[in-house]
């Protein structure tokens, strides 16, 4: 709820912005085209060049003002802009981290697997080869099966 309702106001202040900003570019636009040169005000020079100088203070403090609103409104849509793909990288790094999370919990059954079939391999090798735990399945003439089988089970530890 507060989700929307934070998305809500933003879009709000965005267009607001938006709004206000093309509404000083046209006005702006507008001003300069009522600019007109009187037939009364060419013969005085005096006021013709007060009325200039008026109108230049006029659409240069417009400007300013104009050059203001573009900045907010492109602060406005370069965080729109902005935090769409960062919305998408997150998530997708939040993907990327609960996948190795699952395949590293996977390994360590697996590996927890590995162990106890080791240790189910060492103990039947013993119980074959005679050694202490096991009754010792080969006979007298099996000497060479013997010696490899001690061999495996000193190299398995």
């Amino acid at each position: 709820m507060l989700s929307w309702f934070k998305e809500s106001a933003t879009l709000l202040i965005a267009l607001a912005v938006v709004a206000v900003t093309g509404w000083l570019l046209i006005d702006h636009y507008l001003a300069i085209q009522q600019f007109q040169v009187d037939a009364a005000l060419i013969g005085n020079h005096a006021l013709y060049a007060a009325k200039q100088q008026a109108y230049q203070q006029f659409l240069s403090d417009q400007q300013n003002v104009v050059n203001i609103a573009i900045g907010i409104l492109g602060v406005v849509l370069g965080y729109y802009f902005g935090r769409v793909p960062a919305e998408l990288r997150a998530k997708k790094a939040e993907d990327v981290a609960q996948s190795t999370a699952d395949a590293a919990a996977g390994a360590v059954d697996e590996s927890k697997a590995a162990g106890a079939k080791l240790a189910d391999v060492k103990a039947t090798l013993g119980a074959i080869s005679g050694r202490p735990g096991g009754a010792g399945l080969l006979g007298a003439g099996q000497d060479r099966a013997k010696i490899e089988i001690d061999a495996l089970l000193r190299r398995l530890g």
